[in-house]
């Protein structure tokens, strides 16, 4: 009886220690199923692909006239921004490339509907286009504004797969396919050895003679491009690894 009575205390100790252990645990952590993470690190090439994402590369900053200087310090205050925001943007991104293939893909075991699902893949692509833009923002911080305009208008013209000067310059859809249909037969003219003919002459002449465009044409020059781009790898390896809060 006296040794059920010793073991029985002895249990009831182990009890008492394990739950006050268990208590601290839960009082240090905030929660009983907290986990001790590693931080998440900086590297390289987060620092490239955020900014490819967000449209800044270096030979559209050459075509928006962006200095080496400029590349330098967007580089610099994107690795700040990413030191701090890097998860956050993953994570943006990677919800709404998820939401938007449940929404394209639905499964008979889906238990959402087709509207639910597109609203949610809505949501989580507006939630991923503010996160870009808020990164974006930082990153181009303290450029010239009229530098950060023309990387705008160039961010939303590539998909008319046009050489960088044309972009930096808004224009209707006619105006867009005038302008391709134009550069198509300039290339065959050329292919073939003649001499462009007709109203594709005048739509060339026009676009080129444009001084946004005319000035993005100079600063793509291979040179400047060059320039541009050795400072940016520059910039882009001294990021090295870091680890983010």
């Amino acid at each position: 009886m006296r040794r059920a009575a010793i073991r029985t205390s002895a249990l009831g100790l182990i009890a008492i220690v394990f739950t006050a252990s268990l208590t601290s645990l839960m009082w240090r952590t905030g929660s009983a199923t907290a986990t001790i993470t590693e931080p998440a690190t900086v590297q390289v090439k987060d620092v490239r692909r955020m900014l490819a994402v967000a449209g800044v590369e270096p030979l559209a900053l050459a075509a928006a006239g962006a200095s080496a200087t400029d590349a330098q310090l967007i580089v610099s205050q994107a690795r700040a921004y990413l030191t701090e925001h890097l998860q956050v943007l993953n994570t943006s991104i990677e919800s709404a490339s998820t939401a938007a293939k449940r929404a394209a893909r639905r499964t008979p075991e889906e238990t959402q509907t087709v509207a639910e699902l597109r609203a949610a893949a809505a949501s989580a692509k507006s939630d991923r286009d503010s996160a870009i833009a808020a990164f974006r923002a930082a990153a181009l911080s303290g450029v010239n504004q009229t530098i950060v305009t023309k990387l705008d208008n160039i961010r939303a013209n590539r998909s008319q797969g046009l050489p960088l000067k044309y972009l930096v310059k808004n224009r209707t859809s006619d105006e867009w396919a005038a302008l391709r249909n134009a550069l198509a037969a300039e290339k065959t003219a050329n292919k073939r050895g003649v001499e462009l003919q007709g109203a594709c002459v005048t739509i060339l002449a026009e676009a080129n003679s444009d001084s946004a465009v005319a000035a993005a044409g100079s600063a793509c020059s291979a040179n400047n491009t060059a320039i541009v781009k050795a400072a940016w790898n520059t910039a882009i390896a001294s990021t090295g690894t870091t680890h983010t809060p």
